[in-house]
């Protein structure tokens, strides 16, 4: 990892063609879309500035391939022209990735109280039928494939996973163990939201206090308190990512091809 340089390095193979994730290719932009779109030039991650230049679809009209041309004065990511790009994306190589399953867990229960079920139901039908997702045709860099059961890793911008007991070295197996906070859903950014609103009064109503009130060091006291008490709601939420996970790799599933 660039940050941490004790991490060590490892190489990461380029190639002619390459798979990106699905959502970071649109023909047709949206507003504020900075990832890859035709005539639009993003950076692929650690590499070169690449720029679509054409789509191959199928019969039923899906973008099946995406093509490209890259710029090798811009390898490692920089322009030497000074030239900006807004988009950076995340790739591995086509020819050198490998294969591997990954199980994505969600909610056991579709509702918040298993319990909350019509008079004489079965309470299993609030069982979530997606609690459980297999992709059985992600791809992986190649410096995983000799990963070892246990071991745990960051699928770039998506979250951290471990490998799987039932993972071999032919049949590589990933299972999710926690999203980043941006992919949290539902229920619990309601509750995020209820207590973040609460800080945020507490905090704006102890600003407003006069000092023959309050001394002004307990003030600034009481409002460093909410401030801090807010900070840590955020970091529960990574629940220590950074000592529990080791190095990135980018995981990607059903991907779009960019030949570059």
């Amino acid at each position: 990892m660039p940050e941490d340089e004790s991490a060590g390095t490892r190489k990461v193979p380029f190639s002619r063609e390459i798979y990106i994730e699905q959502d970071d290719f649109k023909e047709v932009p949206p507003p504020k879309y900075f990832r890859l779109a035709p005539g639009v030039e993003v950076r692929l991650r650690y590499a070169y500035f690449i720029r679509c230049t054409n789509v191959v679809k199928d019969a039923s009209g899906n973008v099946t391939e995406v093509h490209a041309t890259y710029d090798p004065a811009t390898r490692g990511g920089d322009s030497p022209d000074g030239r900006k790009v807004k988009g950076t994306m995340h790739w591995v190589s086509a020819e050198k990735s490998v294969p591997a399953e990954v199980r994505l867990y969600d909610h056991l229960f579709a509702t918040p109280d298993p319990d909350d079920i019509p008079e004489g139901a079965d309470w299993k039908i609030n069982l979530n039928p997606k609690s459980l997702e297999v992709l059985t045709n992600a791809r992986l860099e190649p410096s995983l494939k000799d990963a070892k059961a246990g071991e745990k890793v960051q699928f770039e911008r998506l979250g951290y996973f471990c490998v799987d007991l039932d993972s071999t070295p032919g049949a590589l197996v990933f299972a999710l163990s926690r999203l980043f906070p941006g992919r949290v859903e539902g229920e619990d950014w309601a509750s995020v939201a209820y207590l973040v609103g609460f800080l945020a009064v507490l905090a704006s109503g102890l600003s407003r206090l006069n000092r023959a009130s309050l001394p002004r060091h307990l003030r600034y006291a009481a409002i460093w308190i909410a401030l801090v008490a807010l900070l840590a709601l955020g970091l529960a939420f990574q629940d220590d990512l950074g000592s529990l996970f080791g190095r990135p790799a980018a995981g990607h599933d059903t991907p779009n091809s960019a030949p570059g």
